[in-house]
């Protein structure tokens, strides 16, 4: 056990670059093989993520079931399956249900349809199996704080809906219970019941009982000071240290905080091991902290801040490389910031460096440090996006025409075309008239951040772009291939692809695909029969046929499934929604096939078994009656 956790510690404490394959599994119960993707090696790089279990990247383990009959089971635990454990298995999943406990069914009750998506739904299942097994109290105690580490995390990207958090709460709560018991069980040894302290305490913190917290900490903290130091588990004091300032009263006074930061602001790359220094642990954290009640607008912080870093661009990008919490917004609540902030991104954008700067040794990394931080590229682009490009696309949409602004060749367009950029950010020549494509895409990007009335002229406007496309495959470009689907979702956009489809078109198939997608009558048979259509080369075609769950394109899908090397994901996904007889032999039929003339070595085949089998495990575990 003490290994996975230190594995685990080594897996989160930083960023990852991972290598994985496919790799065969055959079922304990049915003996049906199946494909999973495996870890194979890792590599760490980046700046250290210090909390060991807000979101950790990897876990202890992972629910691997089985495509056929659904048996589900924790990876590790396929090969080791008693005689009398199949056989009972193997009845269960004839009728399988899964069984929840009375505080899970309160909290799930009312939202059955988002738990059967949820990330807990597969665990769950695997602990329905494992009732029918023999487990010991060491893989109890696993199986709580797998439910811990496998839940549902959150960040600025997704705010967690009611039953995330119900659920993360809850079990939490339980891996809290587990880990006190485990401090005082006989199976767990003397340095595993370290750890488990240590966790104990953090989980507390997560649950919002600071006081609780802090007084677990300083426990640990005092016990592992009595204990000889050593390279395995010195990081338990270090990371105990920082925690316990997050939790007492020196988060809540800027002073106390700059008290516990170090005066010279280390270069944490190269002046002392993060992991291990109890000092370094409260330098960060209370830079951590400082900069994060500085960015919610709290003067105090934002005033001890400025003085710490004292317009020194040295002192900053040591403070950027050390705390977690983006800065960017400083500029926003207090103008010292704003104006600092501009005259660094005047000399970056005019590809120098500060002066303090210039003779760092990695130019590119710092370039891309400060850039980060001092211009906050999204909020930029959205600017631009709303404030330019929208007026022009309203202007077009009245007038009939195309908009013809030039798109911002800058490091500040996610995902716009870089052409004109030279290695250090700065443009090297003049906004070129935009591309059928860099338009869409600029439609996409501004599709997600308007209202219903502003993205019908948005899609009136990307209907004369298609107007203008050829049949060629190299029409099919990114946006094109996604924006038509996403307006076709939506009432609006339907009715104002409907309202653009007179007219002279250049290709016959972008009309009877833009027909099919507004559901217009008589549109099925035209676009069905369409050469490029019947070709299937792009994912497009077969995006919109498994948008409207249509069948009519089964005969020409089954048979690529037969004929090609490759199978694209969308074909698969298409065929399984149909869920009907002769989809699902053939499904069943390229997969046996697949696997019988394939070895761990076959990735292509293997990477698309994999597909094939989540997609039959998804099929499978939606129809699971719960208990």
């Amino acid at each position: 056990m003490l290994q996975s956790l230190f594995f685990l510690l080594a897996l989160v404490a930083v960023a990852q670059a991972t290598s994985v394959r496919p790799v065969l599994h055959e079922c304990p119960v049915c003996g049906e093989k199946s494909v999973t993707i495996a870890l194979m090696s890792y590599s760490s790089f980046g700046e250290p993520a210090r909390d060991l279990s807000d979101s950790p990247r990897h876990s202890f383990s992972n629910v691997e079931v089985c495509p056929n009959d659904l048996f589900a089971g924790w990876s590790g635990t396929w090969k080791s399956m008693k005689p009398d454990e199949k056989a009972k298995l193997a009845e269960f999943l004839k009728q399988p249900t899964l069984h929840l406990t009375d505080q899970e069914k309160e909290i799930i009750e009312g939202h059955e349809a988002e738990f059967r998506k949820s990330r807990w739904f597969p665990l769950i299942w695997a602990r329905s199996c494992d009732e029918l097994r023999s487990l010991e109290p060491r893989e109890k105690f696993d199986r709580i704080l797998w439910f811990h580490y496998k839940g549902c995390y959150t960040d600025e990207h997704h705010k967690a809906t009611e039953l995330e958090t119900r659920l993360t709460a809850h079990y939490r709560e339980q891996a809290i219970t587990a880990l006190k018991e485990a401090q005082t069980a006989e199976w767990a040894k003397p340095l595993d019941k370290r750890v488990y302290a240590y966790l104990q305490a953090e989980l507390t913190r997560q649950a919002g009982r600071d006081d609780e917290a802090l007084s677990l900490f300083q426990n640990v903290i005092h016990s592992e000071r009595a204990l000889k130091p050593d390279e395995e588990t010195s990081w338990i004091l270090a990371w105990a240290t920082e925690q316990s300032l997050r939790v007492g009263d020196e988060a809540k006074d800027p002073n106390l905080l700059i008290s516990a930061i170090l005066p010279d602001m280390p270069d944490p790359w190269q002046s002392v091991n993060i992991t291990r220094n109890p000092k370094w642990s409260r330098h960060y954290a209370a830079l951590d902290i400082l900069a994060q009640q500085a960015s919610s607008g709290k003067k105090p912080f934002s005033d001890a801040l400025w003085k710490l870093l004292d317009r020194k661009p040295e002192r900053l990008l040591a403070f950027l490389e050390t705390s977690s919490t983006s800065i960017s917004s400083l500029g926003a609540v207090d103008h010292r910031w704003r104006e600092w902030f501009d005259e660094i991104s005047t000399l970056l954008d005019q590809g120098k460096l500060p002066p303090a700067l210039s003779k760092h040794p990695n130019h590119t990394r710092v370039r891309n440090i400060l850039k980060r931080e001092v211009t906050p590229d999204n909020d930029k682009h959205s600017t631009w996006l709303m404030e330019v490009f929208l007026p022009g696309v309203q202007k077009c949409a009245a007038n009939g025409g195309i908009p013809s602004i030039p798109i911002p060749n800058t490091p500040f367009s996610p995902g716009l075309p870089m052409s004109g950029i030279g290695d250090d950010g700065a443009s090297k020549k003049p906004l070129t008239p935009p591309t059928m494509n860099e338009i869409s895409r600029a439609l996409y990007e501004l599709w997600e951040l308007v209202s219903t009335e502003e993205r019908t002229v948005i899609a009136q406007v990307y209907v004369r772009i298609l107007h203008k496309l050829g049949d060629e495959s190299d029409s099919f470009d990114y946006p094109v291939m996604y924006f038509l689907p996403a307006i076709a979702e939506t009432e609006e956009g339907r009715a104002a692809i409907r309202g653009e489809l007179k007219g002279p078109w250049k290709s016959t198939f972008w009309k009877a695909a833009c027909a099919y997608a507004a559901g217009t009558e008589d549109s099925q048979s035209a676009f069905v029969s369409h050469p490029v259509t019947s070709r299937g080369d792009d994912s497009l075609v077969v995006k919109l046929f498994l948008q409207k769950s249509d069948p009519s394109w089964k005969d020409t899908a089954i048979k690529k499934l037969g004929d090609d090397e490759y199978i694209s994901m969308e074909v698969v996904q298409y065929l399984a929604s149909l869920d009907l007889p002769e989809t699902r032999k053939a499904l069943d039929d390229f997969a046996r096939k697949t696997r019988n003339s394939t070895n761990d070595r076959d990735n292509v085949k293997l990477y698309t078994l994999q597909d094939l089998d989540q997609v039959r495990v998804n099929a499978g575990l939606s129809k699971i009656p719960i208990r």
